[in-house]
């Protein structure tokens, strides 16, 4: 005898059905959904499931009405989507460890949402597509636990993603400084540890990670021991097919307050960073073909190129351990890095809100008449006229725009401001904006070594399109 497939089904035989599994079942949901979006549900997975067992049919479209109602149901949070991060290491037990995609909120509530495949799901199996960085809003699940050491947790699932805002990413750090909370090292407690922090500082040293291996195990009384064995290359693939390779290093700040911070940029299995510092990506590949084998030197031809540069990491803080006298009474804390950024400081550019690149405001001062005028108000050719009365020669000048040169070779990872053309470097800079072209031209040209001064003049004009450095 064949079986009454679900497409065959009357409306009324499908709520008779699912209703005598579970009495009160569409008074609920009518109530959360409305009964036109239930019959909707209805309609919808009883087309998808038309060829499959009556018996089939309705268990599909009561779970779609369930997570309908759960979706429904839940909370809603808008929250600034900055990175995920997950690792290729397993597990103390052996065990593949999920993977995790990171939220920021204003008031600190930071949070992140567990990955156990390559991509973050929604309540329903379908893939999240949020992009990032992001504002993201969603409906989320929260969940308490109960840890083995009693303390209550709390873990966040995500049901729906409502809407999605991509950020400009030259817009991330205002916007992290302007809207989120952010820590500076010495704030870092034990209560941070095992949560999502965001904290400013400067980087003192990029430094290869470190492999361990296991000496003796741990029983009740006595730890596991371990010992370093080595270190990893500064470039590694993930665990994709395309083998994407990637940043793997550990990125020290420097101490403040007694507290010393590694930032770790671990090897990814699929769940990549959002690394927003210049030039890191082209960097460490210089590096590490440079140096293949050999991870020390990779990380020294690479370090003293972002020594002093601030930076803002996100991330989870794995690891503290405060000071003693084997430490010089410095704290110690290790970050697993979702991402890391640029903070623009001391620059003759800036970020707004909108992500463009503009010049910072010139002080204002009283002119006698009571109107308020730039101080050393420019001329029309925009190079900078008197101060104080006294008017600026050309060899000021051009000697003024060399002392701003390693500032920007700073922030775009150059060791020298010839290191790139010159025009790639006033579209960028908008140097233009501030001082005469001309003279420009000549502090950039009294960088260059002598048999490439001629070469400077060839250097295409702009054509007017935004190219990015």
């Amino acid at each position: 005898m064949e079986q009454t497939k679900t497409g065959d089904m009357t409306l009324a035989q499908i709520i008779q059905g699912i209703e005598t599994r579970e009495t009160g079942f569409f008074v609920k949901a009518n109530a959360v959904l409305g009964e036109p979006t239930v019959q909707t549900l209805i309609k919808e997975h009883q087309e998808k499931n038309k060829g499959r067992s009556y018996r089939v049919g309705l268990s599909v479209i009561q779970a779609a009405i369930k997570q309908a109602i759960r979706i429904k149901s839940a909370e809603q949070v808008t929250a600034l989507c900055i990175g995920q991060r997950d690792t290729t290491q397993l597990s103390a037990k052996g065990k593949r460890l999920p993977g995790h995609v990171t939220f920021l909120r204003p008031k600190g509530q930071h949070f992140e949402i567990a990955v156990w495949g390559n991509s973050l799901k929604k309540g329903d199996g379908a893939p999240a597509d949020i992009v990032m960085p992001s504002v993201v809003r969603m409906s989320v699940e929260k969940e308490r636990y109960t840890t083995k050491n009693n303390d209550i947790g709390e873990s966040i699932k995500l049901l729906d993603v409502i809407d999605v805002k991509e950020l400009d990413t030259a817009a991330v750090a205002t916007k992290l400084l302007g809207n989120i909370k952010t820590k500076k090292l010495g704030d870092i407690s034990d209560l941070d540890q095992y949560q999502v922090v965001v904290i400013q500082g400067k980087i003192s040293g990029i430094n290869p990670i470190p492999v361990f291996s296991k000496t003796s195990e741990g029983d009740e009384i006595n730890k596991a021991t371990w010992e370093k064995t080595g270190e990893l290359p500064l470039l590694m693939p993930d665990d994709t097919p395309d083998k994407l390779l990637h940043p793997v290093l550990q990125i020290a700040l420097a101490i403040e307050q007694g507290t010393a911070v590694r930032v770790s940029l671990d090897q990814r299995r699929s769940l990549h960073g959002v690394y927003l510092i210049e030039d890191l990506q082209e960097l460490v590949t210089e590096a590490y073909d440079k140096y293949p084998d050999q991870p020390e030197k990779q990380a020294a031809e690479v370090s003293g190129l972002f020594i002093g540069r601030p930076i803002l990491a996100v991330g989870t803080m794995r690891g503290i351990r405060a000071g003693d006298a084997t430490n010089s009474g410095i704290r110690n804390v290790d970050i697993s890095a979702s991402a890391v950024i640029d903070v623009p400081e001391d620059l003759p550019i800036l970020a707004n809100d909108a992500g463009q690149t503009v010049l910072p405001v010139e002080k204002t001062q009283k002119n006698p008449g009571g109107d308020s005028e730039p101080i050393g108000d420019a001329g029309a050719s925009g190079t900078p006229g008197p101060k104080n009365g006294k008017e600026k020669s050309q060899s000021d000048i051009i000697s003024e725009i060399v002392e701003e040169f390693p500032n920007i070779c700073r922030v775009f990872g150059m060791k020298n401001i010839t290191d790139r053309p010159l025009e790639e470097i006033i579209k960028k800079t908008k140097l233009d904006k501030k001082y005469d072209r001309m003279l420009i031209e000549v502090a950039y040209n009294s960088k260059l070594p002598k048999e490439d001064v001629s070469a400077a003049a060839e250097v295409p004009q702009d054509d007017g399109k935004d190219d990015e450095l």
